[in-house]
């Protein structure tokens, strides 16, 4: 087999070796040279490098086709014959020099028609050969090949669109967003360098959906990623298109770009130029003529841009929405009907005259206008785009009520909110009426529980607090809520605290706004307070007086105390599902409802029901987790009798006579173990009863971690010797385990027939070494998800910032942190760091091996994160801590360690 002479690896080393030259004019260079050296493998394949090719070609097709070849791209290549042309030989003799060269090649060898055939079929064949273009061989057959595919194309774009749409949907499910994800998929992440590809071809189906994009904006953000992606390959030498966080440096480095932050900033800007571009292009596409029903089905059409349809009879009309305020019904020349928002006295070539700045109509036009679309689920117009993002207040000019109202419109205007309120951010047009807004603008968040960027977290949270903000709330606190929510991150990006930060420029905002007290004053309390629900109700005992004395001195009066809980709810859900869940907004709930009671007057037993078994909470268990102080014996029916003082019955945070799910007993060498199950809907609550004694919560923390549940929160109760510890708790993954063998295995531990430190160790190298278990368990850290930096630049602290920290470890973010202000009786010890098996049963045995018993813990899990805090006697933390105040560096040394992974 004769091959060139010069290698296609030596090719692509000696371009990858010019550093000079990147992004898409690397792609275009590349993709030349191999376009020479395929078309002297072609011609030596056939008839001996005979010149006369008739009946054959080769045509690059996809990325290969556009001449956007990158360092590690597949070589797309068709082979197109006609029908009685033998081709097996040859193909192989044009295959095979390709493959040794280890170079991937996607390649098919088809006839014209059977071209069109798997084109109808399958929408990604059909995209890739829309880049089509002839290599080597007989031009006609591939100009007849390119005829027929666009023809396709343009007599059947609006039958085979919805697959496409569909398809593409699909993939950004998968792969998430661009623009928000910490290590982004360059190729195929919504906004990324295929969306480019598939906004070219959309273009292409109809000359007037090109006039709905900003191609300006485009091409710059895909120049842009065409540089980063080209760099990616050249850094890690690998094919690969995730922008992995330990390769961000690097890449900044190489395109001047000043830090990996900034990097990222940037790819976040193009990812969501291109994502705010394709979405105008798909929200444009109405129904065509012929019915889509029928073909696509109910359940695809549901999900459709194009569901509302238009009448015949109103193609060409305009009608008026409101004053100033139009829609344009238009009809394209392939049978796609559109809708858009056109101003008065404005289209496609005439901006709207210049108003006074002053006017309320004018400064207001880019929210009602933006307001229209939501709520009338049509677009705006290129033209009406262009002309709002020419309307400015001027600096520091306070806002006429009726842009406020406006405004609040768009962030109240259902599901197309956040899709209308990207584009006045792509447009700058937030920026321009809160200048502080540029502070976050892409601005990265460093935690993987994050799923967006700071500013579209907050639009994301504005939006969310909108839709829970119920009917009963005022204008007046719909409003502050709201602009709370849009807010409460402001104070990202500076140094300090961004609580703290944030509301200084919120009260700021608010005022620009057009606020007035006590409105402003609510909404500076608010954001510097909007993390305190969460923390304390995931991370202090919810029915401590200290506890709720803290919510009610931060959030002094009913209303502002209903809708902290609110924002705490929007902000946790708009964070993403590692950071909210049905636990934590139970635990919110019920704290708000303690600090409620208290601030009407009310002890927290004159409640209805009682806290934990809050109806709508949602968390079944009260979320009562950490929040139960049962003392009591296990029955032998299944049933847990309350036996004790009444006090001790009314501290029960749920009523525990009912039937348990499961019980478990085991006897050991005198050791008798009970251990009482009740499952619920988002975990269970498991009590362990038996005969007390020094380091029992290390032990069954212990057995609990080998048997992989998960402990949410504890507390321990004694009355006379019996010990009665009670958790929440949920598995990490599978089913619940068998209740005997727990009992069992707390027994042989108490009995000293089980090691629980070699058996941890074991269960660890276990997964380390078989990431699926014997019992195919995913592995720990798997199921944790990556680990992710801990150096968030706002200062965003898992604790609450009155507590007292020392003795950060720079390995795995550790720190220990002690709060002696956090109750009247106890002092509650903190430890941070990345989750790890056994870590809570390592903890409480140092703190018990020093003679500290623990009364409560509670586990604080984000993501891979956690925080562990354990509530420990007044009387004996005093023993472990310095005169200083701090805690004895042994302890704290040895607590330390214990975090790191095994």
């Amino acid at each position: 087999m004769i091959v060139p002479e010069i290698s296609l690896k030596s090719i692509r080393e000696e371009l990858l070796a010019n550093t000079r030259v990147s992004g898409l004019d690397w792609c275009r260079s590349y993709a030349s040279k191999v376009d020479r050296w395929i078309e002297e493998v072609f011609l030596r394949a056939y008839m001996g490098g005979s010149e006369n090719t008739e009946g054959i070609a080769l045509l690059a097709v996809g990325g290969y086709g556009r001449k956007e070849l990158y360092p590690h791209s597949d070589l797309d290549i068709l082979l197109v014959c006609n029908d009685d042309t033998d081709i097996a030989e040859v193909a192989d003799a044009i295959w095979y020099p390709i493959w040794d060269q280890g170079i991937k090649l996607d390649h098919a060898v088809r006839t014209p028609g059977s071209v069109i055939v798997t084109a109808r079929e399958d929408s990604r064949v059909l995209l890739g050969l829309l880049d089509a273009r002839h290599l080597v061989g007989d031009r006609r057959i591939s100009k007849r090949t390119i005829d027929m595919v666009n023809k396709l194309w343009m007599d059947e774009a609006t039958m085979l669109l919805p697959g496409i749409l569909d398809e593409a949907a699909s993939r950004h499910s998968k792969f998430g967003d661009l623009a928000f994800l910490l290590e982004p998929d360059l190729k195929e992440s919504r906004g990324g360098l295929r969306d480019v590809a598939m906004l070219r071809c959309l273009v292409r189906s109809d000359s007037y959906l090109e006039g709905a994009l900003n191609m300006h904006r485009i091409k710059s953000a895909h120049e842009f990623l065409a540089e980063v992606r080209v760099e990616l390959h050249r850094n890690s030498a690998r094919p690969g298109e995730c922008l992995h966080v330990q390769e961000q440096d690097q890449i900044a480095r190489v395109l001047h770009i000043e830090s990996a932050d900034d990097l990222m900033a940037r790819v976040a800007d193009a990812g969501r130029a291109i994502t705010a571009n394709y979405d105008a292009l798909v929200h444009r596409m109405s129904i065509p003529k012929m019915s889509l029903r029928n073909r696509i089905g109910q359940s695809l059409f549901s999900l459709l841009p194009w569901k509302h349809t238009i009448s015949l009879s109103d193609i060409g009309k305009t009608e008026q929405l409101e004053p100033g305020i139009l829609v344009r019904h238009i009809e394209s020349k392939v049978g796609f009907q559109y809708r858009e928002i056109v101003l008065e006295h404005t289209d496609d070539k005439h901006a709207m005259p210049n108003q006074a700045s002053s006017s309320s109509d004018y400064l207001s036009l880019p929210f009602r206008a933006s307001a229209a679309s939501s709520e009338h689920h049509i677009p705006l117009s290129p033209a009406a785009i262009k002309t709002i993002s020419n309307v400015r207040p001027l600096p520091d000019q306070a806002w006429p009520r009726e842009v406020l109202e406006s405004f609040l419109r768009v962030v109240r205007s259902g599901d197309e909110a956040i899709t209308t309120l990207e584009i006045l951010e792509q447009e700058n047009i937030l920026s321009h009426y809160i200048p502080e807004w540029e502070i976050v603008r892409n601005l990265r968040q460093h935690n993987a529980y994050h799923r967006y960027t700071v500013d579209r977290h907050l639009l994301e949270t504005a939006v969310r607090s909108g839709e829970l903000c119920s009917e009963e709330y005022s204008w007046q606190e719909a409003t502050i809520l709201i602009v709370s929510a849009l807010l409460h991150d402001i104070g990202k990006g500076l140094p300090g605290d961004h609580s703290t930060n944030g509301a200084r420029l919120a009260r700021k905002i608010a005022i620009r706004m057009g606020l007035v007290e006590p409105s402003v004053s609510m909404i500076g309390i608010l954001v510097r307070h909007h993390l305190l629900l969460p923390d304390l109700a995931t991370r202090r005992d919810i029915h401590d007086p200290a506890t709720s004395e803290k919510v009610i001195t931060a959030f002094p009066d009913i209303t502002i105390l209903e809708l902290a809980e609110i924002l705490a709810k929007a902000d946790g859900e708009a964070t993403g599902p590692l950071a909210w869940g049905p636990w934590k907004e139970g635990l919110v709930h019920d704290l708000v409802r303690i600090a409620r009671m208290r601030l009407e007057g009310l002890s927290e037993s004159d409640g209805n029901e009682r806290v934990g078994n809050s109806s709508g909470s949602g968390s079944g268990s009260g979320s009562g987790s950490g929040s139960i102080n049962t003392v009591g014996s296990i029955g032998h029916g299944g049933q847990v009798d309350l036996m004790g003082s009444e006090v001790a019955a009314e501290d029960t945070a749920r009523d525990m006579t009912g039937p348990a799910s499961c019980t478990g007993e085991a006897e050991l060498g005198g050791r008798h173990v009970s251990v009482v199950f009740f499952e619920e809907p988002t975990g269970g609550q498991i009590i362990v009863k038996t005969y007390d004694l020094r380091g029992l919560l290390a032990s069954i923390a212990g057995v609990f971690a080998l048997r992989g549940i998960n402990i949410r929160s504890a507390d321990v109760s004694t009355i006379g010797d019996m010990a009665i510890d009670s958790f929440a708790v949920e598995m990490r993954i599978g089913d619940w385990p068998d209740w005997v063998g727990v009992a069992g295995d707390i027994a042989r531990v108490l009995n000293g027939e089980l090691d629980l430190d070699r058996s941890i160790r074991e269960r660890e190298h276990l997964y380390r070494e078989h990431p699926y278990g014997n019992n195919e368990e995913y592995s720990y850290r798997e199921l944790a998800g990556k680990a992710y930096s801990d150096k968030d630049v706002n200062s965003r602290d898992v604790s609450y910032r009155d507590v007292s920290s020392r003795g950060a470890s720079s390995d795995g973010g550790v720190k220990v942190v002690l709060d002696s202000g956090a109750s009247a009786a106890f002092s509650v010890l903190e430890v941070h760091s990345d989750d790890s098996l056994g870590l809570l049963y390592r903890l409480t045995k140092i703190l018990f091996d020093n003679e500290l018993d623990v009364i409560r813990a509670r586990v604080s899990t984000i993501g891979n994160r956690i925080v562990d805090s354990f509530y420990i006697s007044n009387d004996q933390i005093g023993r472990a801590i310095t005169e200083d105040g701090s805690l004895l560096p042994d302890i704290e040394s040895a607590l330390l360690r214990a975090a790191l992974p095994l």
